[in-house]
């Protein structure tokens, strides 16, 4: 996000959904305050449902696109 925070989006559980209807909830954390940040192993991005993965390429797709031209060469 800046030099201060990161914006992270976690998938909302489907029995969640119901109350706000979101696929998907982003949270911005202080970088001076972050307690803890969990991250999986391996990518499970392919292993969520339609709704979800549009919702978080939509997020970060341009982040990742920056990524890909600017640090893997493509």
């Amino acid at each position: 996000m800046d030099d201060y925070h990161w914006m992270i989006s976690t998938v909302v559980a489907p029995e969640k959904r119901e109350n706000s209807g979101e696929p998907v909830v982003n949270v911005l954390v202080h970088k001076a305050r972050a307690d803890i940040i969990a991250l999986s192993p391996e990518s499970t991005l392919e292993t969520e449902e339609p709704l979800v993965l549009e919702a978080l390429v939509r997020i970060g797709g341009a982040f990742w696109r920056h990524c890909e031209s600017n640090y893997t060469g493509r």
